[in-house]
């Protein structure tokens, strides 16, 4: 990434800025090992990074034949607001970053509206995106889809190549260089990252961001 001149940033939230994945795989691996399925957090954390639900119950099912990805699903969605709600707290070096950010900023998700906001607000970073949350689910498409990011900057009256793009999946970095935008990987390792390392920023902590705007 050396084009600069960015004048607004688009934050994906599970994994980036709220670190929502740890409860998420807890729950899901605590269903599995109550229907008697073996596994751990690390396995489940592996393959659900970035993922929508549906594409990791399908993944699931192919690990684990028999399951019934309908009951996992129903289960899944019955408690985890719950259980961010319970197990999310905020992160003062985080919530610093984003409060001393001058530039406009969203947040866009695959995850639905709801549990992103629930996600923002038990991590008190709701306030600073001045309610300016894009969910994969009210707009109809997802990570890689670039349609979210360009849904993002227009939200943000900006052209995708004004915006600074930070995710840490895979598909949202390839949603924002498909958009256009400028794009940085957050924790993201080079052997994960591929051939996207040669055109992408790479931060391991938040507050590189103000090195790149």
């Amino acid at each position: 990434m050396n084009q600069k001149n960015i004048k607004a940033i688009i934050f994906d939230c599970d994994g980036t800025l709220v670190s929502s994945e740890m409860p998420t795989a807890s729950l899901i691996t605590e269903i599995l090992l109550n229907n008697g399925y073996r596994t751990d957090i690390d396995e489940i954390l592996h393959i659900s990074r970035g993922e929508k639900l549906s594409v990791l119950a399908e993944k699931l099912q192919g690990m684990f034949p028999g399951l019934d990805t309908r009951s996992l699903i129903q289960a899944y969605n019955g408690q985890i607001l719950n259980k961010l709600n319970t197990d999310l707290a905020p992160d003062q070096a985080t919530v610093d970053v984003i409060k001393n950010l001058q530039l406009p900023k969203c947040v866009a998700s695959n995850g639905s509206r709801e549990r992103t906001e629930i996600a923002l607000k038990a991590t008190g970073l709701f306030g600073f995106f001045n309610g300016l949350v894009v969910s994969g689910y009210d707009i109809n498409a997802w990570k890689p889809d670039p349609k979210i990011i360009d849904f993002s900057a227009r939200l943000l009256n900006k052209k995708p190549e004004e915006c600074l793009v930070i995710d840490d999946s895979i598909d949202g970095l390839k949603a924002g260089l498909a958009a256009g935008a400028q794009v940085a990987s957050f924790r993201i390792s080079n052997e994960k990252l591929g051939e996207l390392k040669n055109y992408v920023a790479q931060i391991n902590n938040l507050d590189e961001i103000f090195n790149l705007i």
